[in-house]
């Protein structure tokens, strides 16, 4: 059993009868976690998502209403809330044997999801509305401030649906994603295997990364954008990887502990 690393006594059952050490495990579901949050992958997602960071820092030159040059920067809000929740959990999880996550990384990813999420669905979905309420009167205040552009109540019905469809979608996108950071919380704090890990949720993240990749075809942005872009993409796939195996490993714990389940 080996030797206490205590006093140097032999261990018996893990434990030692000279000192009163004993030999601390975690769950395998927590092993296997911890193992999933300080892989390549989880590094490669935080360092990529420190790069975008810095490059939102960047001043980039731009013209006011009149013409005039003027140097601005736009701070990415989003990753650097997303950057400091990875960083907690990344470092959490590099815990020794014995400690369990703690779950603030958690708690932070989750509270922004769920009001970026709210945010952009009440946002889209009141626009929806609201285009849905003025119908023709806007199909002319729209002729009147853009010229060239021909547009019917008709046209402006199914702008507002479309708009109603894609907040329900943000919807559902978001509350699959605070689910799944639950799910995980939730490994993290019982112990338990949790298989509960959406499928819908690393399809998307498969989707988006295509998505990013084919957006940069019609990009007319200069290079920052691109690598931007670029790094939404492989943020999105690594993530979809990442999901995928950390599922599969639960579900294989789950059934070596629970065979009849």
């Amino acid at each position: 059993m080996g030797n206490c690393p205590i006093c140097g006594r032999p261990l018996e059952n893990d434990f030692c009868s000279n000192c009163g050490y004993r030999v601390k495990y975690d769950p395998p579901a927590i092993t296997a976690l911890k193992k999933h949050l300080t892989s390549p992958l989880m590094l490669s997602i935080i360092i990529l998502t420190g790069v975008r960071l810095l490059l939102s820092l960047i001043p980039t030159m731009d013209y006011d209403i009149v013409g005039n040059p003027k140097w601005s920067f736009n701070m990415d809000i989003d990753a650097a809330l997303v950057l400091l929740s990875l960083l907690f959990i990344y470092l959490d999880a590099k815990k020794p044997v014995g400690v369990r996550i703690d779950p603030r990384g958690f708690k932070i990813i989750r509270t922004y999801y769920i009001v970026m999420g709210s945010i952009l669905a009440i946002a889209l979905l009141v626009a929806g509305v609201l285009m849905f309420v003025a119908g023709s009167v806007a199909a002319d205040y729209i002729k009147y401030f853009v010229e060239g552009i021909v547009l019917t109540p008709t046209v402006i019905y199914i702008v507002a649906a479309v708009l109603i469809l894609v907040a329900a979608y943000a919807v559902v996108l978001y509350v699959f994603i605070i689910k799944t950071i639950s799910s995980v919380n939730e490994i993290a704090v019982s112990g338990a295997p949790n298989v509960k890990i959406s499928s819908f949720l690393t399809v998307m993240c498969f989707i988006t990364a295509a998505l990013n990749l084919v957006s940069l075809f019609g990009l007319a942005g200069g290079i920052t954008d691109i690598i931007s872009t670029l790094i939404e993409a492989a943020v999105s796939g690594i993530a979809g990887f990442a999901l995928l195996n950390l599922k599969k490993e639960m579900q294989e714990i789950k059934n070596s502990l629970f065979p009849m389940l």
